[in-house]
C-alpha cells in the first residue's frame, strides 16, 4: 500500500516531488479525490483548508470535493469515484467526526480496498492519525458532543500511528502524552513536526524533512520514532 501523511500543508519541494513519485506521475497530472468532511463540524476551517489544498496541487481542478453523504446509497458509485482518482486525500479537522461518516457511508472500506489495490491514500492531521490502526487517546484533543456516534478504530491501512504537530504550542503536550500512552499500549508510533512526513510504499517507511533529509527504513516492521 501507498500512504503519505503530515501535519498540515506541503509546502516544501522534497515534500510534493515524493509525492510525485509515490504516484508515478508529474504532480501537475495528479488527480485527488478529497475527502474534507473532518471540518463539517470545525468553526472557521474553510481558510486552513483552502491553504491546505493549495499545497498539495498546482491547478485548482487536480481536486475533486467529494461529498460522502450525496453518495450514501449508492456505494457502488462511490467507489467508482473514488477509483478515478490518484489519490484519495483525507483531511484534517475533528478525527472521530470523520470515522463516524465514513463509516456510516461505507467509505472506510471502499478506501481500504482502493488502497490496496493500488490507489494512494494521502492525509494530514486527522486524516494522517485515521490511517492507522486506532484513535485510541485522541478523545483528549477532540470534541465528542459533535460526533453523533464513537467510534475508536482506524482504517488500519499501517501498523504505525502518526501523531501530527508534535511542534506546535496548542497541540504538543496532548500529542506527547497520546504518543506515551500508545506507546505503553503497545502501538508503533510516528510523531510529526509541522516539516515532516511520513512516506510509506509497500515494506519501506521514510521520513522526509522539509530540508530535504530522509530516513528509509526498508522491512516488514513499522518505524517507532519518538
Amino acid at each position: 500500500m501507498k500512504l503519505f501523511l503530515y501535519s498540515s500543508y506541503l509546502l516544501a519541494p522534497e515534500h510534493r516531488d515524493a509525492m510525485s513519485r509515490l504516484v508515478g506521475k508529474a504532480p501537475q497530472d495528479i488527480t485527488y479525490a478529497a475527502i474534507q468532511h473532518a471540518t463539517d463540524v470545525e468553526p472557521d476551517s474553510s481558510s486552513w483548508v483552502l491553504a491546505s489544498s493549495a499545497s498539495v496541487c498546482i491547478r485548482r481542478e487536480q481536486i475533486e470535493v467529494i461529498d460522502l453523504q450525496q453518495w450514501r446509497d449508492d456505494r457502488d458509485g462511490l467507489r467508482e469515484k473514488l477509483a478515478s482518482k490518484d489519490v484519495i486525500w483525507v483531511c484534517g479537522g475533528n478525527g472521530f467526526y470523520l470515522r463516524w461518516i465514513l463509516r456510516v457511508t461505507g467509505a472506510d472500506e471502499i478506501i481500504r480496498e482502493l488502497v490496496r489495490a493500488g490507489t494512494v491514500y494521502a492525509g494530514w492531521s486527522a486524516g494522517a492519525i485515521m490511517a492507522g490502526p486506532t484513535l485510541q487517546y485522541f478523545d483528549a484533543v477532540e470534541d465528542l458532543t459533535v460526533v453523533p456516534e464513537v467510534y475508536d478504530d482506524g482504517l488500519n491501512l499501517t501498523n504505525t500511528v502518526v501523531l501530527p504537530h508534535m511542534d506546535l504550542a496548542d497541540f504538543a503536550e496532548a500529542m506527547l502524552q497520546i504518543n506515551n500512552q500508545l506507546r505503553q499500549a503497545g502501538f508503533a508510533t510516528a510523531p510529526l513536526t509541522e516539516a515532516q512526513a511520513l512516506m510509506i510504499d509497500g515494506e519501506k517507511q521514510e521520513l522526509l524533512w522539509r530540508s530535504g533529509r530522509a530516513i528509509s527504513r526498508p522491512g516488514k516492521q513499522p518505524i517507532c520514532y519518538v
